[in-house]
This record gives structure tokens, C-alpha cells and sequence, in this order.
């Protein structure tokens, strides 16, 4: 393998692969990155099994070839380098770098023991494929896979669940304490999945927001490839049946809040202060076209913030996880948001104001007076 390539491109097709670079990797191969030389430019591929990336950068390739270098090595290294033309160039078991004055040599690994990478058969049985304008789809993701769960302890819950709607795809991501829900138009999904909710955040890291993005599933193989023009990203889909979440969210609900977000969002954060020493809780009090949001702790002290809202409704007060709400808002777009509650024992219902195809369910805490 011989070819030059410009210090950009191979730095940053470098940084995005080192996210599916294990930090403690089942073998060793798996701490390396892939480097071949195609007539078309350079492939380079990482992959921790279970999720992988494929990109394809210009290159002058005169000769081509396979190997794979040590990831962390690489990655810093070529950092480094100046924004020039770099060339690597394979001899025997070592890989050459040379950029303007600096010259290097890394250690190999045999391409062949290095994992193949999913392979995207146009023809295969069982083939289906689906498009997303990718501001679209990089906006439901943002909105649902932040509320799936972070640990292993009930795994079919650590993903973004796509499902077959009445009326189009449904997207929805749950910790057991929270749910977040998107309902879209796309009409033509035909199948459920649960996909790993790190994969896809991993996804809005290495792909591009205004370009097209494609979903292929196969049929036998348990996994999806997401594709957009130079880059390919694999994961493995998760197995087990997703719990109906449709039974939590609140139907009726006999108060409705209509706030501005940003009131609301520096409210909560002033309440943190006090709540991450009482176990996070925060209270919301609706009392006469006011929301109190309230906090306390023994030793920090108490706060308490009035704003003015448009409520509908008797009087009401809840307790929740403080933690949730601004997750929660950190996703919102609109300027107003709606909260809908039937008690405190019940679960809340948390909207953007005019869009009806997002929701948010937060389960309320239980305290004593």
C-alpha cells in the first residue's frame, strides 16, 4: 500500500472512527483501525462488534494494499502532523509516515484478522431500505434517545424503539422513569426495531445533519446500516420484546400549564441547587395561574420561584426527579411548553406548546409533607 492524502481528511476520518474504538476491547485486533487503499481513495474501518464505521476519503493511491495500525497511536499521532500531504506507504510489517519534516513508522497488525465489515447487499433477500432527510431524522433521535436507559440491568430498554404506526413510523425511548415519544408522517416503515440508543447518538456524531441518511435491515442478520454518501455506520439491533409504553401515557389529565420555556428552565436550574442534596426532587406547585417551583435541603437551605402561567384546572402539586425536567427541556424548540398533571401520584405529561407529535412522560416522586 502506497498513497498520499491530505492531513485534514485523513485526521478527521481518523477522530471519527476512534469513537467505535473499544476502550477495553474483547481482542486485541479490535484496538487497531483499518487502513486500505482502493483505486477510488483510502477505506478506513473501526468497530468494537457490536458497533462499526466505514469511511472512504480521496486519495492518490499508487499502490494498493491492507493493514490495520494501533488506533490511539494513529490518531494522535497524525493529530500532529502539519495540514500538508501525508503518505503512507506499507513495507513489510511496518506502516511509513512522512508529512513535511516528520517521519514515522508504526508497528502492523494483519488486515485479515481485523472483522469484516457489513457488507450491503442491493440484492439480498429480505432487503428493506428506508430514507430520512437527515434534519429530520437527527431531530427525532435528538428528542427520544436521551431518555433510554444508561445501564445493562434491562437491556431491551437501552434502546430508541421504531415502530409501525396508524399513521407513520413512532419512535420511542424509555428508562422505566421517563418516557419520550415522537409520532412522524413517514408512512412507508414497515417494520419494529429497538436500536441501541448509544449507537444512534454515536450517529449524529460522525454523520451530517443535511444530508440524506439511509436504513438498511436485513432480514436474518440482527443488524442495521445506516449509510450517507463516503460513511457507513453498523450496529447490532437489541432482542427481546420492547414493554407497551402507550399504557403510561396520561389520556386525561385535569390540569394543563401553559409556561415559557426559558422561565421555566432557569427555575429548575436555581431549584438543582438545593435538590441534588435532597435526593433531586423538586416540587411543582400550580396555584391560581402561578407555578411555584420549589426546592429544599437540611444543610443547603430551601428556594422557591413564582411564575406567572395560563393554568386550566383546580390547584394541584407534584414532585419530580429535577434531573428529567431539564433533559427535558434541553430538547424543546418552541418558546412555550405545556404540563398536564392529575395529581401527585400520577404520571406528568410534559409538551412542546403546538406540536402535537411529541411527548414527554415524567413518573412523579413520592414525598411526605
Amino acid at each position: 500500500m502506497k498513497l498520499k492524502i491530505l492531513q485534514e481528511n485523513l485526521s478527521n476520518a481518523i477522530n471519527l472512527a476512534s469513537y467505535f474504538v473499544s476502550a477495553n476491547p474483547r481482542l486485541p485486533i479490535l484496538s487497531n483501525i483499518y487502513f486500505k487503499g482502493e483505486k477510488t481513495g483510502l477505506v478506513i474501518v473501526a468497530t468494537d462488534l457490536e458497533t462499526g464505521i466505514k469511511k472512504e476519503i480521496p486519495a492518490k493511491v499508487e499502490k494498493q494494499g491492507e493493514t490495520t495500525v494501533s488506533a490511539r497511536t494513529i490518531t494522535e499521532l497524525v493529530s500532529f502532523l502539519p495540514k500538508e500531504t501525508v503518505e503512507l506507504f506499507l513495507e513489510k510489517d511496518q506502516l511509513k509516515i512522512s508529512c513535511g519534516k516528520t517521519f514515522s513508522s508504526l508497528p502492523t497488525v494483519a488486515a485479515s484478522e481485523f472483522p469484516p465489515f457489513m457488507k450491503q447487499k442491493r440484492k439480498a433477500k429480505g432487503l428493506k431500505e428506508f430514507s430520512f432527510k437527515g434534519e429530520l431524522f437527527f431531530n427525532w433521535l435528538k428528542k427520544v434517545s436521551f431518555a433510554a436507559a444508561s445501564d445493562e440491568g434491562r437491556p431491551v430498554l437501552t434502546g430508541a424503539f421504531f415502530r409501525k404506526g396508524d399513521d407513520g413510523l413512532q419512535i420511542a425511548g424509555t428508562d422505566g422513569y421517563r418516557l419520550s415519544f415522537i409520532k412522524t408522517q413517514e408512512k412507508k416503515w414497515e417494520r419494529d426495531v429497538n436500536i441501541p440508543a448509544v449507537s444512534l447518538q454515536m450517529l449524529e456524531k460522525v454523520m451530517e445533519k443535511d444530508e440524506e441518511v439511509c436504513l438498511s435491515f436485513f432480514q436474518k442478520d440482527g443488524q442495521v446500516l445506516f449509510s450517507q454518501k463516503e460513511t457507513w455506520v453498523t450496529t447490532r439491533l437489541i432482542e427481546g420484546e420492547y414493554p407497551d409504553f402507550s399504557k403510561i401515557i396520561p389520556q386525561e389529565n385535569e390540569v394543563q400549564v401553559v409556561v415559557n420555556k426559558e422561565e421555566l428552565l432557569r427555575s429548575i436550574k436555581a431549584a438543582s441547587i438545593f435538590a441534588r442534596e435532597s435526593a433531586n426532587i423538586v416540587r411543582l406547585k400550580v396555584e391560581r395561574g402561578k407555578l411555584i417551583v420549589s426546592a429544599n435541603a437540611p444543610q443547603t437551605g430551601e428556594n422557591k420561584i413564582e411564575i406567572e402561567v395560563v393554568s386550566k384546572g383546580r390547584d394541584t402539586e407534584i414532585a419530580f426527579n429535577y434531573r428529567y425536567i431539564l433533559d427535558f427541556l434541553g430538547v424543546v424548540e418552541k418558546n412555550e411548553v405545556m404540563l398536564e398533571f392529575s395529581g401527585g401520584l400520577r404520571p406528568g405529561l410534559f409538551k412542546e406548546k403546538g406540536n402535537e407529535n411529541f411527548l414527554h412522560v415524567i413518573m412523579p416522586v413520592k414525598v411526605q409533607d
